[in-house]
């Protein structure tokens, strides 16, 4: 990648997660795994 979109990729990260009190620096199984409690937490407040 680039280093000013590797940057901007890294600095969006920050910005996403930061209001969860994620890291930066997930994998994408890690996000994933983070993700599914919060989506299903979601869909039962819902009533789906």
């Amino acid at each position: 990648m680039d280093g000013w979109l590797e940057l901007a990729h890294s600095k969006l990260a920050e910005a996403v997660f930061a209001p969860y009190g994620w890291k930066s620096d997930l994998s994408d199984e890690e996000i994933l795994e983070k993700l599914l409690p919060l989506n299903l937490e979601r869909s039962v407040r819902s009533g789906n």
